[in-house]
């Protein structure tokens, strides 16, 4: 018999809404939004939603690129950009 420890770990290639909504870090509104764009690809499985993870990984790899340099620091307004003098 051969024991859990030996047998091959397989990953999944889909998930539901909710493992999707986790592997993504977004919320069920905002991960809908993505399916109705087409942002990430899914398919129905009965009544059953099925995500394609790697259509996930895709988005992420996607944001990650078009963010890339963008980040700028929070700075306080000075008093002249205030409408002070």
């Amino acid at each position: 018999m051969r024991r859990k420890k030996d047998a091959l770990q397989i990953e999944p290639r889909v998930t539901d809404v909710n493992g999707g909504c986790k592997r993504a870090n977004v919320g069920k509104d905002r991960f809908y939004e993505l399916l109705h764009t087409g942002e990430i690809e899914s398919y129905l499985d009965g009544r059953s939603r099925k995500v394609v993870l790697a259509s996930v990984d895709a988005y992420i790899d996607r944001q990650i690129t078009g963010s890339k340099g963008s980040f700028q620091r929070a700075r306080h307004p000075t008093p002249k950009q205030r409408g002070a003098a």
